[in-house]
């Protein structure tokens, strides 16, 4: 017996696929400049940090839009709180 996600039965809505995609590319776009190692952090601390590994300006307007004290606990969190978790929109 095949389960829907092997045997492709099982597909997203447009929407969300795009949604999904987006998500993905932002977390990717974002990774190179954030230090995962060092968490946690503030949402300060790490923008600051990718600002000193050369984030364009895209990466440094999407942290600067976090509240600086929010603690970021590890990468779920911080994909979370920028609103790039990894689940389709209901």
């Amino acid at each position: 017996m095949t389960s829907g996600a092997l045997d492709n039965s099982y597909q997203l809505s447009d929407a969300d696929s795009e949604e999904l995609v987006a998500r993905r590319t932002a977390r990717a776009q974002l990774s190179p400049y954030v230090d995962f190692d060092t968490l946690p952090l503030t949402a300060r601390m790490i923008r600051s940090a990718a600002e000193a590994k050369g984030a364009p300006a895209d990466v440094l307007r999407r942290l600067g839009e976090l509240d600086p004290e929010l603690e970021i606990l590890d990468a779920e969190a911080l994909w979370e709180a920028l609103g790039y978790n990894a689940e389709p929109s209901a």
